[in-house]
């Protein structure tokens, strides 16, 4: 799977990529159908998870929502957006920012069937993307912990503190 993923994500933007578009079509269906199993797979989208493929793992935690999205995959979208533990991967990984999801959140929210969960999630997001940016996964942490007793984020947090600490000190 990993590699299909990754061989037809590459062939997808090839100028090579032959006469037979139908062909072509399904292949590019194939990997991002691939890419999106990968991006909900918590071997791979876990905060602190070590895939063989750690390229292709930042591709997913990146690239992930909008593929779901793309795909109309709704359900794994709206988990892997109200997931505390997707988004203290993402945040993790070097040089990672939430700015960009501002523009996918924006079409998710326009398109699915919206929630409580799901507009504490996006209000969140796009309140705290800022500061996040700088700080990365101790400030999404800060943050999280900080929105409000009864806030599904906070409340989120507080359940994936107890299951694993955090590696390094961030109150």
């Amino acid at each position: 799977l990993r590699a299909s993923a990754a061989g037809l994500a590459l062939d997808a933007h090839s100028p090579l990529r032959g006469r037979d578009d139908d062909a072509f079509l399904r292949r590019v269906r194939a990997a991002r159908e691939a890419l999106c199993d990968l991006a909900v797979d918590p071997a791979w989208v876990a905060f602190g998870a070590q895939p063989p493929d750690e390229a292709l793992r930042r591709y997913c935690l990146r690239y992930g929502p909008l593929h779901l999205l793309e795909v109309r995959r709704d359900d794994e979208l709206r988990a892997a957006v109200c997931s505390i533990e997707a988004w203290m991967a993402r945040c993790a990984q070097p040089g990672a920012t939430l700015s960009p999801f501002r523009f996918e959140l924006t079409i998710a929210t326009r398109r699915l069937a919206r929630s409580t969960l799901w507009d504490a999630w996006v209000t969140f997001l796009r309140r705290h993307a800022h500061r996040v940016d700088r700080g990365g996964a101790t400030e999404f942490l800060q943050c999280a912990i900080a929105e409000g007793d009864a806030h599904p984020v906070t409340l989120d947090a507080e359940r994936w503190l107890a299951r694993r600490p955090y590696p390094q000190p961030w109150l």
